[in-house]
């Protein structure tokens, strides 16, 4: 829905109906909506008991800060992706703050560390910090994984006060346009996130939890070449969130600036500092379980990001695709 636009210059719409509903009326509304030329301002719509109702964002009126952190001194929390850039950084601060025993769950075996560096490394200082910081592999994808992971480990788990999923797929190489899209590059992209957060919720659903963090991106606002099935597995995090009531917490966040990396310096870009800011922040928001954080305004970027790649200035369709050329070197 948010990348079409900009790949292909493709309007399009999401429209949401309810089918028992359904009249002529109805149906006239819905050609409306396909037909109309304002889709970068209302691209999702929803139609209820008479009413048309569009998405919008709205300024949180609450000041970042941390009061009353609903962290725990010496808790306990579940981290997937943990030793991700993401992970690392929130994993140091439970420690650091809050002395919490930190239990790390990844794909990985602990024996394989040896072939990524940067994981033993940050591994490594984290049990520096606190010796209660343990690993645990498994695919958070596969619900046989997580059952057994606890199984094995329940009395680990049943001490655990809350759960921070970050866990997904950032490799680059796993970026495709929506028309060159395959199964084993999509499924990548979309499993971490979509299955994952569905098999913490079922496992762990009826634990006495303070919350379940998830990690979103503003991709699924924005979009952006090639975010296809990136874009897909956010927003899905989003509408499961908003699906569910209680514990559930999903946090939109823009482009991190890890370790102060100058090819990281973008106009939206969230430091490091702020970021850990925003995650306590954003526990104490109790009336919203969806959050989007955004140094700009959400509404007009996004007119603007969908706009500009389909336009130019004199309002002229700015991008063309090519095919490639068969040419005689392989890259």
């Amino acid at each position: 829905l948010k990348v079409m636009p900009i790949e292909n210059q493709i309007a399009a719409v999401n429209v949401d109906i309810d089918m028992d509903a359904w009249d002529t009326k109805l149906a006239e509304q819905l050609v409306t909506e396909v037909l109309k030329t304002n889709m970068l301002s209302e691209c999702i719509i929803s139609y209820r008991s008479g009413r048309r109702w569009v998405q919008e964002f709205q300024k949180s009126p609450q000041n970042l800060g941390v009061k009353n952190s609903s962290l725990k001194k010496g808790g306990t929390y579940l981290v997937t992706g943990g030793l991700g850039n993401l992970g690392f950084l929130i994993s140091k601060h439970l420690i650091g703050e809050y002395r919490a025993n930190v239990i790390l769950l990844g794909r990985k075996k602990l024996s394989e560390f040896g072939k990524n560096k940067l994981y033993e490394k940050r591994y490594a200082e984290l049990k520096k910090l606190n010796d209660n910081v343990i690993y645990l592999d498994a695919d958070v994808s596969v619900m046989d994984d997580i059952k057994e992971c606890v199984l094995l480990n329940s009395g680990v788990f049943n001490a655990i006060n809350g759960i921070i999923h970050l866990a997904g797929n950032v490799n680059n190489n796993d970026l495709e346009f929506i028309e060159n899209s395959t199964f084993e590059k999509t499924f990548s992209m979309l499993a971490p996130k979509l299955k994952g957060v569905e098999n913490l919720y079922e496992i762990f659903g009826g634990y006495k939890l303070d919350f379940i963090w998830l990690s979103s991106s503003l991709a699924a606002t924005f979009g952006g070449i090639q975010l296809g099935a990136y874009a897909t597995a956010n927003s899905y995090l989003n509408h499961f969130t908003f699906s569910k009531s209680g514990i559930l917490k999903c946090v939109e966040l823009p482009h991190v600036d890890f370790e102060g990396n100058t090819l990281d310096k973008q106009r939206n870009a969230l430091p490091e500092s702020e970021l850990i800011t925003v995650f306590e922040s954003s526990l104490n928001m109790n009336q919203d379980n969806v959050i989007f954080v955004s140094k700009e305004d959400i509404a007009k970027k996004l007119i603007s990001v969908l706009s500009m790649q389909n336009t130019d200035s004199n309002g002229k369709k700015s991008i063309e695709k090519t095919e490639r050329p068969n040419l005689q070197t392989s890259y």
